[in-house]
């Protein structure tokens, strides 16, 4: 981040923004309902911390850093930031009519439509990255799809700077691991710090899973849920918080312990290229992997007719 930041817009988010539908989604500390501007009509989307966590000081803070994270970024494949409740117990963004990459896991996408949405998510990891920040979070239920094609990254609640100087608050508990086990890279699993390549790897996790329906590790059908989990510095192997169950720390473990399978393993007539450039993506070394630009260059060939 620069040091000159962009502050978040702050109003009374109950007086001018009104839920206009139920939930459209729910996470483990917030749920985002459609809405509508009263003073402009315009369609919005508004992301609400569930009741039970208001009265917790770290996730108004988690809300605003979103909000401040948001706010620094102007990009067309990044969900737009609109303003922020002055209680930082509510956000304000745009609505994007479509749906997660959910609903396209395993649909044999041509491979035209497989690069232009990979190409959109180099762009908007790109922009984050030249903040100096990390996304921790790269999965199907945070990247949005809109009807005519467009890719939005969405979810910035746990993003991390990279770098000695920090301009933004570190909301992590010492010894634990935030984002979800079934996407994490190595460091991310071992609790080490992360790196532009933790996105890397995740990103290859999600084109893997995008094309061939299921994750290259043991655990196959990757189902997002947000967790924590501590891991003990004297063996690097995982343990249980309290309250969370222990199916995302055996994600976590199959991810240290397994080399993911190859794409052609399991679609023998996968592009051999596109089946190298996700087993080099899914490196074990963060220093192995490519670039987004490296990442981008190879996508760009394969949109070509």
């Amino acid at each position: 981040m620069t040091a000159t930041l962009v502050l978040p817009y702050t109003t009374d988010v109950g007086s001018r923004y009104q839920i206009s539908s139920e939930a459209i989604a729910r996470g483990g500390y917030a749920t985002v309902s459609r809405g509508h501007d009263g003073i402009s009509g315009a369609e919005v989307a508004i992301k609400r911390l569930h009741r039970a966590h208001r009265d917790d000081p770290t996730m108004p803070m988690r809300l605003h850093l979103e909000a401040l994270v948001m706010a620094n970024l102007d990009h067309p494949n990044i969900v737009r930031f609109i303003a922020i409740d002055r209680s930082h117990t509510a956000i304000v963004i745009e609505f994007v009519d479509g749906g997660t990459l959910d609903r396209l896991v395993g649909h044999q996408l041509r491979p035209q439509r497989i690069a232009d949405i990979a190409l959109q998510l180099c762009e908007a990891l790109g922009a984050l990255h030249k903040l100096g920040l990390v996304h921790r979070d790269v999965k199907p239920g945070n990247i949005m799809i809109t009807d005519t094609g467009i890719v939005k990254l969405i979810d910035f609640s746990i993003a991390k700077e990279v770098g000695m100087v920090q301009h933004l608050p570190d909301l992590d508990i010492t010894g634990s691991i935030c984002g979800t086990a079934s996407y994490f890279s190595p460091e991310q699993a071992y609790g080490y710090g992360v790196s532009f390549p933790s996105d890397v790897f995740s990103l290859g996790l999600v084109l893997f899973e995008l094309i061939s329906g299921r994750s290259p590790y043991s655990f196959g059908a990757t189902p997002t849920a947000y967790h924590t989990a501590s891991v003990t510095p004297e063996s690097g192997s995982m343990v249980l918080g309290p309250a969370h169950e222990i199916e995302p720390i055996k994600r976590a473990n199959c991810i240290i312990q397994e080399t993911p399978a190859r794409l052609r393993e399991l679609m023998p007539n996968a592009d051999p290229r596109l089946s190298d450039l996700l087993a080099t993506m899914l490196s074990f070394k963060p220093e192995d992997r490519p670039s987004l630009a490296e990442i981008s260059a190879f996508f760009a060939g394969l949109a070509s007719p």
